[in-house]
């Protein structure tokens, strides 16, 4: 199982944009009271996997949420993670490709939703999302997607991040740069079990500290050794207007943000 409780251990240690931001969560709430005051109701919301972030920002919210994840382990294990405990959150083991609701929710959010999707499952889950959605409801995701950027090898990733961002998180700081860098371009995707071992090679020649090595060791990339799926911007915006009336690009004030900008998609 990809996702099963080992990655959910993992999850543990993760910091944005691995996960979403707490700058991240201000844009989808000043979202959220556009809808609200739209509705003059309680806002239905469904969250795609079991990210915590969202399930506790619905909870404080007070927003009616559900949340769709296939993985039962996972779940669970993730569920420790969290601020709130929720009695009232709805939960549905069900993949996000065989998702069957017709403009059930107002707001749709996941985190990463496209990075851990086949190519050919995209349109599927688009699509899904859409009629999951009531008139004028939105969409909120955040994934890795290859833009212009020129980044060069690993060893010139870490050397830049220790000139100018040794104060931030190194994943934080270097996570896109490593995901353009070992991005295989035929197939749009990326291996991390692969950029661990130049990690772990970086370390024992002593490129990159210990301090650093360990923060990315906690990750347990070592172990993920599956295809993550990495589409260019422009095959990722042709896909969203197939279906959604229209989208935003937003940016939160995160050191990635420029790479890795928050869309919302509306009916």
């Amino acid at each position: 199982m990809r996702w099963g409780i080992k990655k959910a251990k993992a999850y543990w240690n993760f910091v944005p944009p691995a996960r979403p931001s707490s700058s991240e969560l201000c844009i989808c709430t000043s979202h959220l009271r556009k809808i609200q005051k739209r509705l003059n109701r309680k806002v239905d919301l469904l969250v795609l996997g079991s990210t915590t972030e969202f399930r506790d920002w619905g909870f404080e919210q007070y927003l009616n949420v559900s949340v769709i994840d296939y993985s039962r382990v996972y779940h669970n294990e993730v569920n420790k993670t969290r601020r709130h405990g929720n009695r009232n959150e709805k939960l549905i083991y069900q993949r996000w490709q065989d998702m069957k609701f017709f403009n059930h929710f107002d707001i749709i959010a996941g985190d990463s939703v496209i990075f851990n999707l086949n190519k050919a499952d995209t349109d599927i889950v688009l699509k899904n999302i859409y009629q999951a959605l009531r008139k004028r409801g939105i969409f909120i995701t955040k994934s890795v997607f290859k833009g212009d950027k020129k980044v060069g090898d690993i060893e010139s990733i870490f050397k830049n991040y220790y000139e100018k961002y040794s104060h931030y998180n190194p994943v934080t700081s270097v996570l896109y740069d490593l995901n353009m860098c070992y991005r295989d371009n035929k197939n749009e995707t990326v291996n991390y079990c692969q950029i661990f071992e130049h990690i772990k090679s970086l370390y024992a020649s002593r490129k990159i500290n210990k301090d650093t090595f360990n923060v990315f060791k906690q990750y347990r990339w070592y172990e993920f050794d599956f295809n993550l799926y990495i589409p260019t911007f422009e095959s990722w915006e042709n896909s969203i207007i197939k279906y959604f009336k229209q989208y935003k690009k937003l940016y939160s004030d995160d050191l990635y943000s420029k790479d890795m900008p928050l869309y919302i998609l509306q009916k």
